[in-house]
């Protein structure tokens, strides 16, 4: 949502693959756009047991959007530390 209210599209694929919902969006103080993916179930709670593991970040930067991380269990959040590293959760 830009902040005249205009809601627009941001990213609805990834790598050539559709974008499953999302989880988090984070922007960091470099303007990349971080965000997660729990899983690619449909339905959601098919991957929540510990042995599930199709969770992954994206990261969208001047290069374009790409998975920066990937097998992840169930991602819930993605935030940058001072480092530029995202730290998942």
């Amino acid at each position: 949502m830009e902040s005249s209210g205009v809601v627009s599209d941001f990213l609805l694929e990834v790598e050539g693959q559709p974008l499953p919902p999302t989880n988090y969006v984070h922007l960091d103080t470099n303007g990349r756009v971080w965000i997660t993916v729990s899983t690619r179930q449909i339905p959601r709670q098919k991957a929540q047991h510990p042995n599930h593991a199709d969770g992954f970040i994206v990261l969208v930067d001047s290069r374009g959007a790409r998975v920066v991380a990937g097998e992840l269990g169930y991602t819930n959040e993605c935030l940058v530390a001072p480092s530029g590293f995202c730290l998942a959760r």
